[in-house]
Formats: C-alpha cells, sequence, structure tokens
C-alpha cells in the first residue's frame, strides 16, 4: 500500500513539474468545415511578399518589434515562409523567418554557419498600403528553415492562441477574432 502511495505521489509531482513548466501543449485541431482554403494568384503573392518583406525591412533597421534584439543587422536575411489570406483578401497572416551567421548568436555554434528564427505577423490591407502587427510566437537558433517551417505550421494550426482568439491560424473563424485591433494598435504606437 504504501509503494503505491508512493507511486501515486510520484507520478502527482511528474505531472505538476511537467505543466507548469509549460511542455503539455493541448493540440487543438480545426474542423474541416472551418479549414481556411483561399487560393491566391501567383502575382499578388508575390506583390504582397514583397511589400511585407519591404516594412519588415524597416522594422528590422529600426530594431522594432521582433527585431529588437541586435542581433538583427543590415544583412539578416527575411524570408516568407508563408502567407494566409482571407476570403476578402484584405488579411493576411504571414509566417516569417531570419537566417543569420552563427557569430551573430550570444553563444555562436561553431558546427554551423547559420541560425534560423521564425514568428508571426497579422496585416490588413487598405487600398495599396499594408499594416503588420507582430504577433508570435517566436521560434529561435534552428538548424535548418525546413525543420523551423514545420515547427511553426504545427504551432500555428494545431497550439496557437492567446488572450485574444481561441482559433488555429489556419481557421476561418480567425478572422473575426479581436487580436486584429492589434493591427491599429501597432498603427498608432509607430
Amino acid at each position: 500500500m504504501k509503494q503505491i502511495s508512493f507511486i501515486a505521489v510520484l507520478y502527482l509531482a511528474y505531472v505538476f513539474i511537467i505543466i507548469s513548466c509549460g511542455e503539455v501543449r493541448l493540440k487543438r485541431f480545426t474542423p474541416a468545415k472551418y479549414l481556411n482554403n483561399v487560393p491566391v494568384s501567383h502575382g499578388k503573392y508575390v506583390k504582397d511578399s514583397i511589400q511585407i518583406i519591404d516594412t519588415l525591412r524597416y522594422y528590422l533597421n529600426n530594431h522594432k518589434g521582433f527585431f529588437q534584439s541586435k542581433e538583427y543587422f543590415d544583412s539578416t536575411q527575411l524570408i516568407i515562409d508563408t502567407i494566409i489570406y482571407n476570403e476578402r483578401l484584405n488579411k493576411f497572416i504571414v509566417f516569417v523567418m531570419t537566417k543569420n551567421p552563427t557569430y551573430r548568436q550570444l553563444y555562436p555554434d561553431k558546427s554551423r554557419s547559420w541560425y534560423y528564427n521564425g514568428t508571426s505577423f497579422i496585416g490588413i490591407r487598405k487600398q495599396y498600403n499594408i499594416r503588420l502587427a507582430w504577433i508570435g510566437p517566436n521560434f529561435t537558433n534552428a538548424q535548418d528553415q525546413f525543420h523551423l517551417s514545420m515547427i511553426m505550421r504545427t504551432t500555428y494550426f494545431t497550439e496557437f492562441s492567446d488572450s485574444d482568439t481561441t482559433w488555429n491560424m489556419n481557421d476561418t473563424r480567425f478572422w473575426k477574432s479581436s487580436i486584429w485591433k492589434k493591427v491599429d494598435m501597432e498603427k498608432r504606437s509607430q
């Protein structure tokens, strides 16, 4: 009997430690009827990518938001991994990666030449202008672009939520959540 009690206490302690350390995340898969699947022409995707990169380059050069760290510099490569659009094509989510030489790390990994960081932004198009807001979460020190892309997609499509939304980023209901107010707040803070 004492052995069972001891095992139960150990098990509960283990569960408590795992939960308190944030290691347990509930996966929330988007029901098929709410999956976002909006086709976009190649020309629009390229045009928006260029405009998004220009805006992100401004943030990087001025060390704003996600780019506050001095690890980001004029030679940091910006990579758009994915752009997801709403049906009206006036709102979008963008998954962004950065590529930096490892000597920019706090503790450089001399076995590699590059490392990758990633995050997400939401954006709103108003006529010919776009406004972005950084929403995260952030991913740091990935060894390769493909692996980081898979981690980001898994997180954003099955684990994403914050105080403003309970929907994943591939859920059509995400477009109506209050998180979009952050884009307006971002504009006011600039």
